[in-house]
């Protein structure tokens, strides 16, 4: 997988820290939640907005984020992942 990945995790919520590397657009994140349809928002950790991104759930237990633009290095971003609940 492209980047670093520290992961805190809970029931239906999994919350993960990455970080862009200069040359890869694209990030899988292994979730585990075991669902397909989730909810998805990548934030910028430094300036706390939103990035708008292409995100495909390529299987039930990851993700797929694709920037339009190669993230620089120096770039780090939270991604929050909500499965539904039974």
């Amino acid at each position: 997988m492209a980047g670093t990945v520290t992961s805190a995790s809970g029931i239906g919520h999994f919350r993960t820290r990455f970080d862009g590397d200069g040359i890869n657009a694209t990030f899988t994140i292994t979730h585990n939640l075991g669902w397909s349809y989730l909810i998805v928002q990548v934030w910028d950790e430094d300036t706390l907005e939103q990035v708008l991104v292409d995100i495909d759930a390529a299987t039930v237990d990851t993700v797929v984020i694709t920037f339009a633009v190669v993230p620089s290095a120096d770039k780090n971003y939270i991604v929050h992942i909500i499965a539904p609940q039974n």
